[in-house]
């Protein structure tokens, strides 16, 4: 075993640890903290986003099933050494099955402050008016 300085085992620990956290951050599909609240009138779905761009959201409705979608970059700099990683990147993607009681057409997303917010309007049941049954 050669005798190295501490200089160059500190150099190869951190370079093998950060190329073993680029790895396992670079392919993972992330998780999305989400919340799902109930109002009378819709439903509020609010999905955590920090540190990505609105314009890196996809959004899709098939049949019941809404579909978030995208992927979280983190800024790269000019000859980096990676020696700490917790911030996530990667693709995400998240499907929601829809209740029967969505109005399909009537729903809208607002991105702020890290937060992605989907409305999902309830469609409006009319209450039937009294009806009289006649007995035979």
């Amino acid at each position: 075993m050669k005798n190295y300085p501490f200089q160059q085992i500190n150099e190869k620990f951190n370079k093998f640890f950060s190329e073993i956290q680029k790895e396992f951050y670079d392919d993972k599909v992330l998780d999305l903290n989400t919340n799902i609240v109930s109002l009378p009138d819709r439903y509020i779905v609010e999905i955590e986003l920090p540190g990505v761009k609105k314009e890196d959201i996809k959004i899709t409705l098939e049949d019941d099933h809404l579909t978030v979608q995208g992927k979280k970059q983190r800024k790269s700099y000019e000859d980096e050494k990676l020696v700490q990683v917790e911030r996530q990147q990667g693709d995400f993607k998240r499907t929601f099955k829809l209740n029967n009681d969505i109005d399909p057409q009537n729903i809208k997303a607002k991105f702020e402050e890290g937060v992605l917010y989907i409305t999902l309007q309830k469609l409006q049941v009319e209450k039937q008016k009294e009806t009289t049954i006649v007995v035979e």
